[in-house]
């Protein structure tokens, strides 16, 4: 009863972590089932003499376990009950763990098959009822192994030597009969032994990436070099002489455990597929790390494929998902690694514009063994942004003036804006103008790393002559638009055209008073003009000849030709000026007041005095070099 009970909770276990308990998987290779070589035929090592050995058909991890793998299952071990001697450790997340001994890793394997539903193979008793898990260092033998269970286990030695030769037998090192730095982390000195092929004077300081290195025929990775790895045997000098010819376990006790494959530290002698090795089973260095195995005979391989989408950047994390994986048949819980150049591996999407690959790993489950699908590549495109232009009102002022940088919205993008102006008579330039005037411009922003080049519409803007009284056509279409002109829009026009200081200003309870709130037509216009400056009804006659009859409404063009007429520094009423002599004329005046003033640098000027209708320079000769001008007193 208790045995199912602690199988219930177990199971139950591996149900609550979900995705957590999916991730501790690795991608493994199958290894048929067959005869082969063991031992050394290359350079006659004396505890490695050569036989023809049978091993059943098994499933190896294509790589040393990770620290991140070991960290994942570490740790959900512990919550279930699980007592270690080493915590573990590794230069970084992708790194061989090290400083494990035998037994935390036989423990490992054990916790590693909970979490994945499967059955463990190490057991404290003989009876295979106790799951070892926190019984201390028990000197295990072959009776204590669950041969048939579908769990991970460590390999047996023989069945290390098979899937470190890859499917080729009669080779010194799994890719060949020599070994270079291009094949496997290990050290290399001066003087290179016949078979290093270098380069010479390599040093390591420590362990490599797994799976940095090309993969042997099995697609298994590191079998020679980086880290040393822990195998179930029993390390005996003479075993081979009296080992089994079927799927041997090794001797039945011992003081070492085998570990093979050489290490980052070893020369390239120590590095041989058939070179034997051995290790303290407590001890925990940064030289041996190990990898599992599960019985091949009972679980089916299942095909995994990735289906790759259209991607383009806008900020989040993009790439094929779970849903976009064909998981072969299996059940397994699906977990995805993104790669790509400085970015991962990483169980996180990208979200960067770029190159990369995914790769999905489909846990064990049910007749399924864990599985992978090759390195599926995706790219997520640059997006392109919509780039506008904010404009603002310019004054002329003889200096450059427009939209600039500040007021460009790249949407986004970080690239380097360029701006380009264009006019009638001017440009297109970078240089944005100084003349008053109408004018487009176009903002281009570059390329960067999540966006693609893009420009903005021309967008209209004008610099206006306001202060010297000229009405600026561009300047009137930027605040009117086209088409008819509506009360709000003369409105704003004449309070942004109107810069007198004078009691002129603008009354705008009296122009809605006399213009309502629909469409401007001729004669509103007139009415009000004829309010705000009073008596100009001289020039009806010519702003109804400009503007039509006097129920046409008023359009762009005629608000330009109404407000060049009343200008109040241009004033339209002066009805007619006579000029008798260079020193003598006349003014014929309607309602105005002027006095007279001086000047001889048009800087600094001097009152003469009033004129009403007639003045005469009785001074001329006195002011032959002299400039005039009238200063109105009454508007």
């Amino acid at each position: 009863m208790k045995k199912q009970l602690t199988s219930i909770k177990l199971a139950l276990l591996a149900l609550a972590l979900g995705a957590q308990g999916a991730v501790a998987q690795s991608t493994s290779e199958p290894v048929p089932a067959g005869t082969f070589i063991r031992g050394d035929a290359n350079d006659i090592t004396k505890n490695a003499p050569t036989n023809q050995v049978y091993v059943s058909a098994f499933q190896m991890d294509a790589n040393l376990v990770t620290l991140t793998l070991w960290q994942q299952v570490y740790t959900t071990a512990l919550t279930m009950g699980y007592t270690f001697d080493h915590t573990g450790s590794a230069t970084g997340g992708n790194y061989p763990v090290q400083g494990v001994s035998w037994y935390d890793a036989v423990k490992w394997c054990n916790a590693r098959s909970q979490i994945a539903g499967l059955t463990p193979c190490y057991y404290a008793d003989t009876n295979l009822t106790t799951v070892y898990s926190n019984q201390g260092d028990v000197k295990l033998a072959a009776n204590n192994v669950n041969w048939a269970a579908n769990g991970y286990r460590l390999p047996t030695e023989a069945e290390w030597e098979k899937a470190a030769r890859g499917g080729v037998f009669g080779q010194r090192f799994p890719l060949g009969n020599m070994i270079s730095h291009v094949q496997a982390l290990y050290t290399s000195p001066a003087s290179l032994p016949a078979s290093d092929a270098g380069p010479a004077n390599v040093f390591p300081t420590g362990e490599g990436p797994a799976g940095a290195y090309p993969a042997n025929g099995f697609g298994l990775h590191d079998m020679a070099g980086n880290m040393r790895e822990w195998c179930w045997d029993w390390f005996g000098t003479n075993y081979y002489a009296t080992s089994p010819t079927t799927d041997p376990q090794g001797p039945a006790t011992g003081t070492s455990r085998v570990t093979r494959g050489g290490c980052w530290n070893d020369g390239a002698e120590a590095l041989g597929c058939a070179i034997r090795n051995y290790g303290t089973p407590t001890g925990a260095g940064t030289t041996v790390g190990f990898r599992c195995v599960t019985a091949g005979s009972s679980l089916t391989t299942p095909i995994v494929t990735v289906s790759a989408g259209t991607y383009i950047y806008n900020g989040s994390p993009q790439g094929p998902n779970a849903a976009n994986v064909n998981a072969g048949g299996s059940t397994g819980t699906i977990t995805l690694s993104y790669a790509g150049t400085g970015y991962g591996p990483t169980a996180v999407a990208p979200t960067a514009a770029g190159s990369y690959t995914v790769t999905a790993t489909v846990a064990a489950s049910g007749n399924y063994s864990q599985a992978s699908s090759s390195a599926t590549a995706f790219s997520i495109s640059k997006a392109t942004p919509t780039i506008t232009v904010n404009v603002g009102t310019y004054i002329y002022n003889g200096s450059p003036q427009g939209p600039n940088a500040a007021n460009v919205n790249t949407g986004g993008s970080t690239g380097a804006i360029t701006l380009s102006y264009a006019g009638t008579g001017y440009g297109p330039t970078t240089v944005a103008p100084t003349a008053a005037g109408s004018y487009t411009v176009t903002a281009t922003v570059a390329a960067d790393s999540n966006y693609n080049q893009a420009s903005s519409s021309a967008t209209i803007f004008a610099i206006g002559t306001l202060p010297n009284g000229d009405v600026d056509p561009g300047q009137l279409a930027t605040l009117l638009g086209t088409g008819k002109i509506t009360l709000t829009e003369l409105q704003a026009v004449l309070a942004d055209y109107d810069h007198s200081t004078s009691t002129n200003i603008v009354n705008y309870t009296a122009l809605v008073s006399f213009l309502g709130s629909d469409t401007v037509t001729v004669t509103d216009l007139l009415a009000f003009l004829n309010n705000y400056v009073p008596n100009h009804t001289a020039n009806t006659l010519a702003l109804n000849s400009i503007l039509g009859a006097t129920t046409n409404a008023v359009d762009q063009a005629g608000v330009n030709t109404v407000l060049a007429h009343y200008w109040v520094n241009n004033p339209p009423c002066i009805t007619n000026a006579g000029f008798g002599n260079p020193t003598n004329f006349v003014f014929a005046l309607t309602n105005f007041t002027f006095t007279v003033q001086v000047s001889t640098d048009l800087a600094n000027w001097t009152n003469i005095g009033p004129a009403n209708f007639q003045f005469t320079d009785t001074n001329a000769v006195v002011h032959q070099a002299s400039f005039y001008r009238l200063v109105t007193q009454t508007n």
